[in-house]
């Protein structure tokens, strides 16, 4: 099996078993609530912890961001944790009895996510992402028009948001 098969193999299980573990907690709306906020408020104190760490690099843009990244070593694993966020966020916008303010963490986390897995070059977990994006559009039903273009949107922020740091190192972004 081709090496970015097996990558993409391995983030969709990452994903797809937080979609697994996101139907566990329909079970107790509470929960699921404070998972929603949870987990992109966790996800961003990390990026700014790396980010922080970055501003005491002598030149950020020139540091080797693919092999030495602050608390994790290789830049693609990056792509653990922004997947996380991007499956529970993506999640939160189907869920029809999540408070606006769920809807705002599940945008926040989205655009987040998005924009490390892009700026972080990591092609199978932005494709793992796609696919969870992709399994959660077949189950949305109705809402499926509504999603689509949530999760597009989402997809072109953090794109954006991710070309506002760049890095010199030519294996880093897609």
């Amino acid at each position: 099996m081709a090496p970015a098969v097996l990558r993409t193999t391995e983030w969709a299980v990452h994903g797809l078993f937080g979609l697994v573990l996101w139907s566990e907690m329909q079970r107790d709306r509470r929960v699921l609530e404070a998972v929603v906020r949870a987990i992109p408020v966790g996800f961003a104190l990390f990026v700014v912890a790396v980010g922080l760490e970055a501003l005491q690099m002598p030149d950020p843009v020139r540091h080797n961001w693919m092999a030495d990244v602050p608390y994790l070593g290789h830049i693609r694993r990056f792509g653990i944790y922004a997947l996380a966020c991007v499956a529970f966020s993506a999640r939160a916008l189907l869920d029809p009895d999540s408070s606006t303010r769920s809807r705002r963490w599940a945008w926040a986390g989205l655009t987040l996510g998005w924009a490390v897995l892009i700026w972080s070059g990591g092609r199978g977990a932005v494709g793992a992402g796609l696919l969870v994006g992709g399994c959660l559009w077949a189950l949305a039903g109705s809402r499926r028009t509504s999603f689509a273009l949530a999760f597009v949107a989402t997809v072109v922020a953090g794109t954006l948001v991710s070309l506002c740091f760049p890095v010199e190192n030519g294996g880093g972004g897609l």
